[in-house]
C-alpha cells in the first residue's frame, strides 16, 4: 500500500497530507515553502482518557542541537528573548523546550487533574480553586519555555457545579490555545478527556487515579 507523506498543523496539531496548504481543523494557512513533514510513528492505543476525544497527533521528535521548528529561518535567540513573544500567524511552531512546576501548587478537593504533556515531560496536577496559570513567565504554575508561549498564556480553573472537566481562560495570548479546532478566546469548558493545545503542548482534564 502506498504511504503518503504527512505534516502537522503548527496551531492545532492536526495531522495533514503534506500537499495540503490549509488545515481543515483550524483553517491555519501554511506559508509557502515552510511545510514540515511529520515523522512516521507507531500508532498509540486509545485509553479511557482519550476515548471521548479525537486521537492526539504525535509531535515531531526534537533532536539535540537541531533548531526548533518555530525558529526555522529566524536569527538565533539572544539574551532577553523572554521579553518578546513570537507571533505564529505566519510561522510554524511545534517545539516546547522544558516545563517547570511551582512547588506552591495546592490540591483541590475535586477529583479532576490537569494532565500536561510536552515532548520533554508530562505531569498530572490537581487544579486548585484559584486555578493554574500556564505560560512562559517564571512565576507561572506551569512554565513552558518557548518564545511562542506568552508570559501568561491561559488559566486553568476547576469546572463549575454540575460540570465535569476544567475551564480554560485565555489571558491575552499572542498565539491562542486551540480547542476543538478553534481559538480559545474568553473562557471555555473542556470536558473530561478532551484536549487543549498550547503551542505544541497538550493539556487534558482527567480523573485522578484511585
Amino acid at each position: 500500500m502506498k504511504e503518503y507523506e504527512i505534516k502537522v498543523c503548527p496551531r492545532c496539531g492536526e495531522e495533514l497530507f503534506a500537499d495540503m496548504h490549509v488545515c481543515y481543523g483550524c483553517l491555519y494557512e501554511f506559508p509557502p515553502g515552510r511545510d514540515v513533514p511529520a515523522p512516521a510513528s507507531p500508532a498509540v492505543p486509545k485509553t479511557e482518557e482519550t476515548a471521548s476525544a479525537a486521537e492526539e497527533p504525535l509531535l515531531p521528535e526534537l533532536v539535540e542541537d537541531e533548531p526548533f521548528l518555530w525558529d526555522a529561518g529566524l536569527p538565533p535567540a539572544e539574551s532577553g528573548w523572554e521579553d518578546d513573544t513570537l507571533d505564529l500567524s505566519g510561522v510554524g511552531n511545534k517545539a516546547i523546550a522544558t516545563a517547570a512546576l511551582s512547588p506552591d501548587t495546592q490540591p483541590s478537593s475535586r477529583e479532576v487533574l490537569c494532565w500536561v504533556r510536552t515532548p520533554s515531560m508530562e505531569v498530572r496536577l490537581p487544579i486548585p480553586n484559584e486555578g493554574l496559570v500556564i505560560g512562559r513567565d517564571q512565576t507561572c504554575d506551569v512554565v513552558l519555555r518557548s518564545r511562542a508561549v506568552s508570559r501568561s498564556h491561559v488559566r486553568i480553573l476547576p469546572a463549575q457545579d454540575g460540570e465535569e472537566g476544567m475551564r480554560v481562560i485565555d489571558l491575552g495570548a499572542t498565539n491562542p490555545a486551540m480547542f476543538s479546532g478553534r481559538e480559545v478566546r474568553g473562557e471555555v469548558l473542556v470536558p473530561l478527556g478532551w484536549t487543549v493545545s498550547i503551542c505544541g503542548a497538550f493539556v487534558t482534564p482527567v480523573r485522578a487515579e484511585a
